[in-house]
């Protein structure tokens, strides 16, 4: 990700935020308020069940390009990554209902009232397991190509229901954006 602008009094912009509405059930990424602190919670419900805050992780990043990985693994124990470094872990305090999975944003958030993201993505990636700390470390490489096989998600949801939503608009003037969805 890169955020492009930080300035201003609004806040809480987000990388992603997947879930069943505001506070259900969340798994979320973005920036803590208006300051430089990168951010992932987690709801169980309506109950905030565990947060990992990167502290100044923003500071003198604005406009410079940084891989961020979250993961969590059977065991409830969530993770925050910035390029391929683990930055902080909790154990959440009760499970994510990832079946309550309604409203799902990148760049933004069900938080009416938060911001939209203000910069770019490039090569966002959803896996049905946790990743283990060297395949993150292998994604966040600029060097090694990663091995990691993408899998499909599988969609056990209600006609017209919202699966996934992606909002974008062009970083690069005269670049195009493309979303695929692929099965494995």
């Amino acid at each position: 990700v890169r955020f492009d602008q930080l300035a201003g009094t609004s806040g809480w912009e987000r990388v992603f935020d997947f879930g069943g509405g505001m506070a259900s059930n969340n798994l979320s990424l973005g920036r803590f308020g208006t300051g430089n602190n990168l951010y992932l919670e987690a709801y169980s419900g309506s109950t905030m069940v565990g947060a990992v805050t990167a502290t100044n992780a923003l500071t003198g990043q604005t406009g410079t390009w940084m891989h961020v990985a979250t993961t969590v693994d059977s065991g409830n124990v969530a993770r925050l990554y910035i390029n391929g470094t683990e930055v902080g872990n909790v154990t959440l305090s009760g499970a994510i209902n990832y079946s309550a999975w309604t409203q799902n944003f990148i760049g933004a958030s069900n938080w009416s009232s938060n911001r939209q993201f203000r910069g770019a993505m490039d090569d966002i990636a959803i896996f049905d397991r946790a990743l283990s700390a060297g395949e993150v470390a292998t994604m966040a490489s600029t060097v090694t190509t990663p091995t990691v096989v993408l899998k499909s998600i599988a969609e056990n949801s209600a006609n017209g229901t919202n699966v996934f939503e992606a909002r974008s608009s062009d970083a690069d003037a005269g670049d195009g954006v493309t979303y695929s969805i692929l099965s494995g």
